[in-house]
């Protein structure tokens, strides 16, 4: 039951960790950059903070290690144990999650190599967005077959990286809020503006492909496990409401931005509730992200 729960955390790190990298990244080429200049703090690589690009360039390599050495703990016999080492040997060359893990690794590899080495925004997104998209191998969606099993990975990956761009760059967004307000300048206000827009724009088509590559994710599962088990289904719902929970805010954000005029002068008021919205998006998006990460553990079909 410790492996069960130590693998929760270990997906939800790498769930997080890969999708800032992506989703800033990301930011970084739709947000006006000539507004960089307000804050000494802002994102210096891949759209973030130095320290935090590279914290998370770390702890997405030492996770995937992890998932390794917590699955193997997982799959061993409780009562006719495996030396871990044995373990790790038989998944490694045995096993296709294996193969799956070593393309993950050398991934997350040149993804930290790209953050320490200050690479472009453009590469570290393609690594972001490779290193992310590599986690629907690894999930129920791997375990269909044939024309449908392709379907199924498609669907994840999109599903994955829709999520990546809208979670994920709600920080740098965040950022952008934080500084404009206390810079309080009409230079950054108006690119706080201009970035808002933006973002809005790029998360109407993430919100879309969230709701069409969700419906068809769930529907796979249905196919081929029928009924939800309990607990499956119980967090499937409790991951729908806070979901639903997103959705709201980012609703409410389209109201707030409505309240900017066409020339991309700030209402400072709407500003502000604006920046308690993103942050309240990112704390449900990290509750969204651990129902994910539980759910990938779990038997879909069963009682």
């Amino acid at each position: 039951m410790s492996a069960f729960y130590a693998l929760i955390a270990i997906r939800l790190i790498i769930f997080v960790a890969a999708m800032l990298l992506f989703g800033s990244s990301l930011f970084a080429l739709y947000a006006p950059w000539e507004a960089m200049e307000w804050s000494d703090a802002w994102p210096r690589t891949a759209g973030l903070p130095r320290g935090v690009a590279i914290g998370s360039g770390v702890l997405l390599f030492v996770s995937v290690f992890g998932w390794l050495i917590g699955t193997a703990a997982s799959l061993n016999d409780e009562s006719n144990p495996l030396l871990m080492s044995e373990m790790i040997r038989t998944m490694l060359f045995e096993t296709g999650l294996g193969r799956v893990w070593v393309v993950q690794l050398g991934l997350t590899l040149l993804l930290l190599g790209g953050v320490l080495t200050k690479a472009s925004s453009r590469i570290i997104l393609m690594l972001a967005a490779a290193a992310l998209a590599s986690q629907a191998w690894i999930g129920h969606a791997a375990m269909g077959t044939g024309l449908q099993g392709i379907l199924r990975l498609g669907t994840m990956v999109i599903h994955l990286l829709a999520a990546g761009a809208w979670l994920g760059g709600l920080v740098p967004l965040g950022s952008v809020l934080l500084a404009a307000r206390r810079a309080g300048q009409e230079p950054a206000l108006v690119a706080a503006g201009t970035a808002l827009r933006r973002f809005s724009r790029m998360g109407y088509v993430a919100v879309g492909l969230l709701l069409l590559s969700g419906s068809a994710n769930t529907s796979f599962l249905v196919g081929s496990a029928g009924a939800f088990s309990r607990a499956y289904g119980s967090v499937l719902v409790v991951k729908l409401v806070l979901a639903t929970v997103l959705l709201s805010l980012a609703l409410a954000n389209r109201v707030l931005l409505s309240r900017f005029d066409e020339e991309e002068r700030v209402d400072l008021a709407a500003l502000s509730a604006l920046r308690r919205n993103v942050l309240l998006e990112q704390l449900a998006g990290l509750f969204v992200l651990g129902a994910v990460s539980v759910l990938g553990l779990l038997p879909p079909g069963g009682s």
